[in-house]
């Protein structure tokens, strides 16, 4: 094929602006439509119309394509003429942590519920030191403890005295623990008295 010489004339077209209001590109209207690249833009298309799941759409390029600005417009405009799309937020789970639990939301709701706890979260951080840090907590906490530890002594008490009448003294250790020790008497049990016992004698029935 021969090789044609062209003109500088020919290289450039020139267009008149005299009779239009427009003096810059800002007072433009965008483009909806991707100039070029028409077999990406027909695969795009075709991977948008596709129904079903497990499907996915890779773009690869060099830097400078469009591919981005494609990409973005395509999902743009399909989200608007497709079947409704929901926001998707997996909030705590704090039963169990590894499974977070999932939210169906409305879409735009999401950021709106993302804006809302962090708002929720700042308050928090200001109003529980200051829950903890008065005095009518520092009332309420010593009078609960005061009755649990009440509740606890009338337990052990009943405990205590049952177990004695079953030869058996309650004791607490050094450590805080809660220790039963088989009594002879009023002394306790030697490991040689208590295995001088007969069963029955050992495990004595409930009184």
């Amino acid at each position: 094929m021969a090789l044609t010489q062209l003109t500088s004339d020919r290289l450039y077209r020139e267009s008149s602006l005299k009779h239009s209001d427009i003096t810059s590109t800002k007072h433009l209207a965008p483009l909806d439509e991707i100039v070029g690249q028409d077999r990406a833009r027909h695969a795009v298309e075709f991977a948008m119309s596709i129904k079903e799941k497990g499907y996915n759409i890779y773009a690869i390029g060099q830097n400078g394509l469009g591919k981005r600005t494609m990409m973005m417009r395509y999902l743009n405009q399909h989200w608007q003429t497709d079947s409704p799309v929901y926001d998707w937020c997996y909030v705590a789970n704090f039963q169990e942590a590894r499974s977070p639990q999932v939210l169906k939301l409305p879409a735009g709701k999401g950021s709106e519920l993302k804006k809302h706890i962090e708002q929720l979260m700042g308050k928090l951080a200001n109003a529980l030191p200051m829950a903890f840090d008065n005095e009518m907590y520092y009332q309420r906490a010593e009078t609960l403890k005061n009755q649990l530890t009440e509740r606890q002594q009338t337990i052990l008490q009943g405990l205590s005295e049952t177990a004695e009448k079953n030869s058996v003294s309650l004791s607490i250790t050094p450590q805080g623990d809660y220790q039963f020790v088989a009594l002879n008497g009023e002394e306790p049990h030697t490991e040689d008295t208590f295995d001088a016992l007969s069963q029955d004698e050992q495990m004595p029935s409930a009184k």
